[in-house]
């Protein structure tokens, strides 16, 4: 299942990510189109470092996504037992009765 998550839900992301740092080796390691076009290789290079941005971004939405997921398809009571006051919280809290004339009668 883990493994259908992730081939399935990241594994796109994962082939863009790896293809973009490629594209990037790639066009790093070419020297030759450099010397032959310089305004070519510019905008290879400048298009490379842009996809590997972009590519970063989307992977840490992608993270920050399947936290929002798993915290959502969690054991619901598992967070309200966090949340929950002490035992015993209701008998240490004082009383008071309803008396108008310390609340007042706005009507």
């Amino acid at each position: 299942s883990c493994c259908l998550h992730l081939l399935f839900r990241d594994g796109p992301l994962y082939v863009f990510v790896l293809g973009c740092l490629l594209f990037w080796f790639h066009v790093i390691q070419s020297p030759l189109c450099e010397e032959r076009s310089p305004s070519f290789y510019r905008a290879l290079k400048l298009h490379a470092i842009y996809s590997n941005l972009v590519s970063v971004v989307c992977l840490v939405l992608g993270h920050w996504h399947n936290i929002i997921a798993a915290d959502t398809l969690a054991d619901p009571l598992a967070h309200d037992n966090q949340r929950r006051a002490p035992p015993d919280t209701i008998h240490k809290l004082e009383s008071r009765h309803h008396d108008e004339a310390v609340f007042g009668d706005e009507e």
